[in-house]
């Protein structure tokens, strides 16, 4: 039975920690009903690519919000372009009848298959991307070159396949010229996310031993402290 509720479907590669906020913020609306589908469950090997080291995250990215596990069927999971197959998708968006349908980027074959079953069920499609022009180093003459040469070849198939999604949802203001740039249409920031209420909570602790941890970490008790994360 239809409710009067957005009914709102969203692909992801697996959990991340910048998505699990925005998806129990939107769960917790009143008039939103999502379902979030993740293409491959992650081992700590998998996870730790590009860290050079096996890890878990240490904070729940699952709850919170309706998400199921799909099968992967790719050989290599994880691994380029083909990393990343799940045909079940197809039969998921043509029989859910979403509102909209979330995806975010175009860089893996399950990006695709959602977005051949949004083309052919009517699904109206929304993709999500940090992607930016390329900024070149006239400095380095063949990289220069090479960047004018992606850029050809991105000008002459992008613009083929980003007009056809009904909405384009950049992180930030450069992504969003990127969309502006291949002719993307109803185009609207959608940042990435935290969780205020976990890091008040953790501050909230922190202060408790305000004392000791600046002892422990060799900070005189009235310096100024500065912290970066990046």
């Amino acid at each position: 039975m239809r409710t009067n509720k957005l009914k709102i479907g969203v692909l992801a590669t697996h959990p991340i920690q910048y998505h699990a906020p925005l998806f129990r913020e939107l769960t917790g609306r009143n008039d939103v009903d999502l379902s979030v589908y993740f293409c491959h469950r992650p081992t700590p090997e998998e996870q730790g690519q590009g860290f050079g080291v096996a890890f878990e995250w240490d904070v729940d990215l699952l709850s919170g919000y309706q998400y199921v596990f799909m099968t992967n069927r790719a050989k290599y999971p994880t691994k380029g372009f083909l990393g990343y197959d799940t045909p079940e998708i197809a039969d998921i968006i043509t029989h859910s009848n979403f509102d909209v349908f979330i995806v975010h980027g175009w860089n893996n074959k399950a990006c695709w298959q959602a977005f051949v079953a949004c083309w052919r069920s009517g699904t109206p499609l929304g993709v999500r991307s940090d992607s930016q022009l390329p900024q070149l180093d006239s400095r380095t003459e063949s990289h220069g070159l090479r960047q004018r040469l992606k850029s050809t070849i991105k000008r002459l198939i992008y613009p083929s396949f980003i007009r056809h999604f009904d909405y384009c949802l950049p992180y930030g203001q450069r992504s969003a010229e990127y969309f502006q740039n291949f002719g993307g249409k109803r185009i609207a920031i959608a940042p990435h996310f935290i969780s205020n209420s976990f890091f008040s909570s953790q501050a909230n602790q922190a202060r408790v031993d305000r004392s000791g941890l600046r002892e422990k970490w060799g900070i005189p008790q009235d310096a100024y402290c500065f912290l970066f994360c990046g």
